[in-house]
């Protein structure tokens, strides 16, 4: 919701059914509004995992799939069809550099799925079994 203020925010995320009962992973940015929806009714909420490169790893491994997204999101949408790279203001030349303007439903997208993404795959350990000795 645009606009809502701290105090409201327990109350909006309760208009989804169960919210309560699931993990959120909010901006670790913003530990005050963390603490404020674990005082509220919100014990699962964690701040999201950042680290050096996250944002660029997170955009990267994101564009990695296709995102499906109901036509209700138009915010989703524009969003996700603007969202750019940084440009050179005298050159025009695209910089290795994501903007960062207009992506707070890519950050949350990016933030729910960084623990998928951190993942990483277990290799199997071949362990051989103990001989077995009866002395009962």
């Amino acid at each position: 919701m645009v606009g809502c203020e701290i105090t409201n925010t327990h109350e909006l995320f309760m208009s989804v059914p169960e919210a309560e009962k699931w993990p959120i992973i909010a901006d670790s940015a913003r530990p005050e509004t963390i603490s404020y929806m674990k005082n509220h009714g919100f014990p699962k909420i964690l701040p999201a995992v950042k680290g050096p490169k996250s944002l660029e790893e997170g955009i990267e491994w994101l564009k990695s799939f296709d995102i499906v997204v109901h036509p209700r999101c138009e915010h989703a949408i524009q969003e996700l069809t603007m969202y750019s790279y940084k440009t050179d203001p005298l050159t025009g030349q695209v910089l290795p550099l994501l903007a960062d303007k207009d992506n707070h439903v890519i950050d949350a997208v990016r933030y729910a799925c960084e623990s998928a993404r951190r993942a990483q795959k277990k290799t199997p350990v071949d362990v051989a079994p103990l001989p077995m000795m009866n002395r009962w």
